[in-house]
Order: C-alpha cells, then structure tokens, then sequence
C-alpha cells in the first residue's frame, strides 16, 4: 500500500500487469492544495474519501459536487479534475486496469459474464452511493499481489452495479490516439492524422472522440496545449509568443483567445497573478 497527493501529470501513464491489476492508495491530499488540475489515464478510478468538506470534480466538462462518504468513479480516459472545499482530506484510492483485469478470464467461461460486469462498473454515475464503506475497505485490505484477492474484491463491487445498463465500449480504442496527442502536442497536428493513428476513419473517429471525451478533437488538443502552456508560463521566462509556439499553437492571436476562453484572462494576466502567489 502506498501514499498518493491526487496530483498527477496531465497524462498518467499507470497500465497494470495482468497479475497485479489493482493498485490501492491510501492518503491524504495536500494541506496546501485546494486544485488537482486536469488529468487522465488509461485506468478505472474509484476515490473514497473518508473525511473533510467534500467538493466538487469535473469529468469531461460535467462538475459534481460529492461529500465524504461518497464514492467517486471514473472510467478510463475520463478528463478529470478536483476543488476541494478544505484540505487534508483523508481518502483511498484504486486503480483497477480494466483490460488487464479481463485478461485473467480470457477464452474461460467467465469471460462474458465478466466483461459485463467491467461495462456496468464504467457506467455508474461519477458520485455515488451505491459503492458502500464496506466494500471500499474489502478494496483497501485486499492483497493486489494475491490475484485470487483482487479479484474477490473487485467483484464485490457488482453488488453496486445492479439495473445499470452497459455502456459502449468505445473509450479503449481512442488508447494509442490519446497517448499519441500527448506526445505530439507540440507538432501541428490534425484530426486525420490521430485517427489513423487510431486505425479508425476520420469521420468516426471525429464522432465516436467526442462521444467518449465529452468534447471535440480540437478542444481536447487545446486543453492539453493549455496545461503545458501553463506550467511554462508559471516556471519559465518565456515569451508569450515562444510560449504559444513551443506547445503547438499556430499564431499568438489563437493562443490568446483560447486561453482567454478557458481562463477568463489573458496569458500575461494570468502569468502575473501566478508569480505573485
């Protein structure tokens, strides 16, 4: 078991192998931090946390208020991000990779009856009741070396899951398209090219992106330029101009006015408050 802030990089790279699908973390976040910013990876996420005021976290553009004693649940690739209403909060944390996890019942006959399971688990609400203390600490307690635990444990999470409808599960193909963006943000590049990346038809891929990110191609590309424009406009000496080059944005102007859209100030307002923190 091991400790984690809830502050990660925009893109947390956290593929779990086969026989050890389920990491647990059981922390506290920052007695400073009120803002984990904008992130994602390629894993479910199931957060608990046990005290403090609550807050509210945001999934692909949708916010939610949830209290302590609320389960969290997002499904992989998910956009997320938190405002906490007081700091130090105790909370628990898994990470199950779903597509490891399905490979321990590959080609048996629990195989459909489990990807069930797994589709059911994606879609419940992002706050919800039904995940009960009782099986967070089953979680917490299970031994992720032990696959036999996991797996008990994780299946004891069905028990939440009843009259929920199985959703598409379109979320895993966009894998190597997302991890593709985060490496090449800085590059000019198209809707074409990510989706061939993705082996899928432009045309799809622009439709099937938006269903499963919650916004279009070229607004998810943004918001990642963004955060990496952030940081250098936070910690650098960088023109605002070399600035906007060196995270992928084609002209000044552009940068300013999507920042401006998403900050409600301009990169130079927002480079001062900042410092001045």
């Amino acid at each position: 078991m091991h400790v984690d802030t809830l502050s990660e990089p925009l893109y947390e790279r956290r593929e779990l192998p086969i026989d050890a699908p389920l990491h647990t973390f059981v922390g506290v976040t920052d007695r400073h931090t009120k803002v984990i910013p904008a992130h994602f990876h390629s894993v479910l996420e199931l957060v608990w946390f046990y005290d403090g005021k609550g807050g509210t976290i945001t999934v692909n553009g949708q916010r939610y208020p949830y209290h302590p004693g609320e389960a969290i649940i997002i499904h992989p690739y998910a956009m997320q991000s938190y405002e906490l209403h007081s700091c130090a909060q105790r909370h628990a944390l898994f990470f199950l990779d779903t597509a490891s996890f399905l490979a321990l019942f590959e080609h048996s006959l629990l195989e459909a009856s489990m990807q069930a399971f797994i589709d059911r688990l994606c879609a419940l609400p992002v706050v919800n009741s039904a995940i009960t203390r009782e099986m967070i600490e089953c979680l917490a307690a299970a031994d992720t070396q032990n696959t036999t635990a996991v797996i008990s444990a994780v299946c004891a999470l069905d028990a939440a899951c009843s009259g929920v409808s199985a959703p598409a599960r379109e979320g895993v193909r966009f894998a190597k398209a997302l991890s593709y963006l985060e490496m090449n943000y800085h590059r000019k590049i198209g809707l074409t090219e990510a989706a061939e990346y993705a082996s899928m038809s432009k045309y799809y891929f622009s439709r099937e992106f938006k269903k499963v990110m919650g916004e279009g191609f070229v607004e998810f590309l943004n918001r990642i330029r963004l955060k990496k424009a952030e940081s250098l406009l936070r910690f650098s000496d960088e023109s605002i101009a070399d600035i906007a080059a060196s995270v992928g944005f084609s002209s000044v102007s552009y940068f300013n006015n999507v920042f401006k859209r998403y900050h409600s100030m301009n990169p130079n307002h927002f480079r001062k408050r900042k410092t001045a923190q």
